[in-house]
Order: C-alpha cells, then structure tokens, then sequence
C-alpha cells in the first residue's frame, strides 16, 4: 500500500467530489453527498481514493443504488453491504468509490469520523501511524486494524 498525504491528493479530491456532487443530485435529488475518506481529513495519510457519503431515506435506499449503478458505478465486491449500506465503485475511475447510506443509520459513522479527525490532529497522527505500521499487512488486516481505530474514535464522541 502506498500513501499519499492528503494535500498531494487535494485538487483531484475536490474536483471530482464536485463533479459527482452535482451528477448525483442531478439524478438522485433527495441524496445528502458528502466528500469522506482520508482525502476529506486535513493532514492525514492516503492511498488516493476518494470517498464520496451519499445519504438517502431508508426507504429509497435500493433505488438510490440503481440509480448510482447507472452512472458507471458497481456494487464493490467483497466489502460489508446490508439494507442500510452499499459501496461502489467507478467502472472507469478507479479510486473513486460511494458509500450508499440509509438516513438515521449507524452507518453516518463516516461523517462522525471525517469530524472528530478535523477537529483533532492527534487523532489524525494517530491514524497516520496506523497507516505507515500497516502498509506491509494484507487488505483484510487492514481494514480490520482501522475498523478497531474508527470504533475507539467513534465509542469516544
């Protein structure tokens, strides 16, 4: 894995956080979209992709994903779905990826974490730290590493 520091990723983040912001609104009008991830965390280390939170009503939450699937995104294989979350990605942008989120659902933990990072920037070296100690670990260890991290910041609000 190798990292970036987010001011490197920054420009590219915001522009296509912008781009797709309006794309899915236009085609999505009851969606919240918000730009999430490490790319969106002042200071902190990244692979490069960016994350994009799209919050709909419970109930239009299936739609909502057909509606994305037809703007060149895909259901991401081998990641956690249920009812209330579904990540994709883009067929032809390859770190660009969505996370469909269910309003009032456990799953605005992407928002919370995004917020308690902004607003401390221990936390945030903490996380860098658990980055650069995983860079030699497997995909699955990683993402059980920094889910662990994400529940200790999250548990803490």
């Amino acid at each position: 894995m190798q990292l970036f520091e987010s001011r490197q990723c920054r420009d590219r983040a915001a522009s296509l956080f912008s781009e797709w912001k309006v794309k899915i609104e236009a085609k999505v009008p009851f969606a919240i979209v918000e730009h999430v991830g490490s790319t969106a965390i002042h200071g902190a280390l990244t692979k490069g992709d960016i994350d994009l939170y799209v919050e709909v009503p419970r109930e239009t939450h299936a739609a909502a994903i057909s509606i994305i699937e037809t703007m060149g995104f895909k259901v991401k294989q081998d990641t956690h779905r249920d009812s209330e979350l579904c990540m994709l990605e883009h067929h032809d942008i390859t770190d660009l990826a969505i996370q469909v989120v269910a309003r009032g659902s456990k799953y605005s933990l992407f928002l919370k974490f995004r917020d308690a990072l902004n607003r401390n920037k221990h936390l945030v070296a903490q996380y860098n730290a658990l980055k650069q100690s995983s860079v030699d670990v497997t995909q699955e260890q990683y993402r059980e590493i920094k889910s662990q991290f994400i529940k200790g910041v999250i548990g803490d609000l």
